[in-house]
């Protein structure tokens, strides 16, 4: 039953068990939208909210089966709110050098038992039947979008990016050159920039930011990891540019409904500055933007600030899920 959970005459969590290879979603009835359910946080903390807030009606209530596999998530957005049972994901990963991959990320699938398949683009593993999979995921790397000559994979890259935006609706994360490679796959444009942004600074959300899921509970400027030469100078039409800096102004935009490139990084673990540094254009990078030797203070900077960092990782991540679990389903 797909409205399952949904009804006040049943309750929550009366009907037979949600199995973890489906997910339900619906509108939730009238009188339950003021109810303050939990956002993307303790399962536990939810099912309390839930039973507390049912318990004064008389109604024995037990809150939703949860386990590893099934996360409950409430959306509550300004004219809808949801409750949503995520299945099991197959997320796909478009990679393009071993050390930029989903970093902190790679818990917190592991913990929520979804499943990622990285393809090394790099190493010319061929991009798979993108229909098997519920979300596409593209990282960065040290190539730029116009350089198809030196890396003709990247060819076949943008047509399957376009591929999962406009046909598949697929949910879609692009992180540095993920994004730009969003961009640029759906008509936008990538440009260099005056000097590399690298370093630790900081962003805003835009209006449109403010107001978009995917960073529902962020403050309106945040502190992150940057490490970039190029930008996104002209998105796709139709974009919302949702975080913006004074260096860089598209730091982070959506297209569609599920479609996002994030600029910045939040992808980072106590092994990515060193691992980046490594990287002959990495550092290049970060000597013109920071001068010789820079790389210690970037690591014991990121270092510093990686609980947050790792933090606002998660709760983007946690919003992420709620956008795949309220996305249709194509296998055209």
């Amino acid at each position: 039953d797909p409205a399952f959970g949904l009804e006040p005459s049943r309750g929550v969590g009366d009907g037979p068990p949600v199995a973890p290879s489906i997910f339900v979603h619906g509108p939730v009835p009238e009188r339950w939208r003021d109810v303050p359910f939990h956002r993307a946080g303790s399962i536990s903390r939810y099912q309390e909210q839930i039973k507390n807030y049912f318990r004064p009606s008389g109604h024995d209530v037990h809150a939703p089966p949860i386990s590893r596999t099934e996360r409950a998530v409430a959306l509550v957005r300004r004219r809808r709110s949801f409750i949503c049972y995520v299945r099991p994901m197959r997320v796909c990963v478009f990679q393009h050098i071993p050390v930029e991959h989903p970093g902190v990320f790679r818990e917190f699938l592991a913990a929520d038992g979804h499943d990622w398949r990285a393809v090394e683009l790099d190493a010319g593993e061929p991009i798979p039947d993108l229909a098997g999979f519920d979300a596409l995921w593209v990282m960065g790397g040290p190539m730029d979008t116009w350089q198809e000559d030196d890396h003709p994979w990247l060819v076949a890259e943008k047509r399957a990016i376009r591929r999962a935006v406009l046909e598949l609706d697929m949910p879609f994360l692009g992180v540095c050159l993920g994004a730009q490679l969003l961009a640029d796959a759906l008509g936008g444009a990538v440009a260099p920039m005056t000097a590399p942004e690298v370093g630790v600074m900081e962003v805003g959300l835009t209006a449109a930011g403010r107001d978009d899921p995917l960073f529902d509970g962020f403050a309106p400027t945040l502190r992150c990891l940057q490490w970039h030469s190029y930008e996104v100078s002209d998105p796709p039409a139709g974009a919302r540019v949702l975080c913006e800096s004074p260096l860089c102004g598209v730091q982070a935009f959506a297209v569609g409904d599920t479609a996002y490139g994030i600029q910045y990084h939040v992808e980072q673990t106590s092994r990515t500055v060193p691992e980046w540094g490594e990287v002959p254009a990495y550092r290049e990078a970060l000597e013109r933007a920071l001068g010789p030797g820079a790389l210690r203070g970037l690591g014991d900077e990121v270092a510093a600030r990686l609980p947050a960092f790792n933090a606002d990782a998660e709760r983007l991540y946690r919003n992420f899920l709620g956008l795949c679990a309220t996305a249709p389903k194509s296998t055209s």
